[in-house]
């Protein structure tokens, strides 16, 4: 076997894949990825089933098949380097950049605020591949999956509320530890928490088309009582606000003149930028649009992932 085709139910990058070979044969990231120890030799791994050959997937032999791929779903052709011979197991790791998670993760709104989501996640299921009529001719083509294993990371505040199937385990992220492996920080400030849900199917049930995986989570936020301690918080905020209030009062002429003139300017940059996205958003889609919209998308995200790396530094 020399290749095989990934159809995922999210939008990703294009160019947004990435090959994990080279963590696997690092002790201490194997052994958090298979909670357990592992023996690492040469081009092989014994996670506890006998020594395993692993993969290369070169990111310059993947192709991102643009034509059966959508804002919420994408087919991959991803080559193996070396090929495999008949009845020859390997392991390889892969990593896709979300770029939209479509139905598999849908937040529940109020107003402007999110206080849930939805997850959705469908394993060999074409069935309702309605906005996806050419992923049907791939139906006999899906590979049973003997053993599957599927993880959902969530904000530690979203609480478990309704599943199906039910889990396998659920633990807390620890992660620091999971740094070296993500290539960045799980929070900026690690203040944060993510708890991880665990689903496995039932080895005499294998997956396949005619016996698709799905899984539904409902998560929603916990919202805690008030504690004294904020009411006192706030009320020292308060008072402090007026004693700063009472100190500045006399100086308020200076102050106005000069507050003024810097009001303007902000407004000015507020309202040009507005104006910006405004327009951004009602042509988002015309030719000439949409390319500076991935641009800038593009170099936000490169900024963001620079930030997220700087705490990992300091491992």
């Amino acid at each position: 076997m020399s290749k095989i085709q990934m159809a995922l139910p999210f939008g990703t990058e294009k160019e947004g894949i990435e090959d994990l070979h080279d963590l696997l044969f690092e002790q201490r990231i194997t052994q958090l990825i298979f909670a357990r120890p592992v023996k690492v030799d040469g081009s092989t791994i014994d996670y506890g089933l006998g020594p395993t050959n692993v993969v290369r997937v070169p990111k310059n032999e993947t192709s991102f098949e643009k034509d059966l791929s959508g804002a919420n779903y994408s087919f991959w052709k991803l080559n193996l380097s070396p090929h495999l011979e008949m009845g020859e197991e390997a392991y390889m790791r892969i990593r896709f950049k979300v770029r939209n998670p479509g139905r598999t993760w849908i937040w529940k709104h109020s107003g402007i605020a999110k206080y849930g989501a939805v997850v959705d996640l469908r394993i060999a299921d074409v069935r309702e591949t309605v906005t996806m009529p050419d992923w049907n001719a791939f139906e006999n083509r899906i590979l049973k999956i003997q053993k599957l294993n599927v993880f959902v990371s969530a904000p530690a505040p979203l609480q478990l509320r309704v599943t199906n199937p039910p889990l396998h385990y659920v633990r807390l992220l620890e992660g620091r530890a999971w740094e070296p492996y993500i290539g960045r920080a799980v929070d900026l400030l690690r203040l944060s928490k993510l708890v991880i849900y665990q689903w496995r199917n039932c080895e005499d049930d294998p997956v396949d088309h005619n016996a698709p995986f799905r899984i539904f989570i409902d998560l929603s936020k916990e919202f805690p009582p008030i504690r004294i301690g904020d009411l006192l918080l706030t009320a020292v905020l308060l008072f402090l606000s007026i004693l700063i209030g009472f100190y500045l009062a006399p100086h308020l002429p200076t102050i106005n003149k000069k507050m003024l003139d810097l009001w303007s300017k902000f407004q000015i940059l507020v309202g040009g930028l507005t104006l910006l996205g405004f327009l951004a958003l009602v042509f988002r889609n015309y030719r000439y649009i949409r390319p500076l919209l991935d641009s800038v998308r593009k170099i936000f995200l490169k900024i963001e992932d620079l930030i997220y790396k700087i705490p990992s530094l300091f491992l």
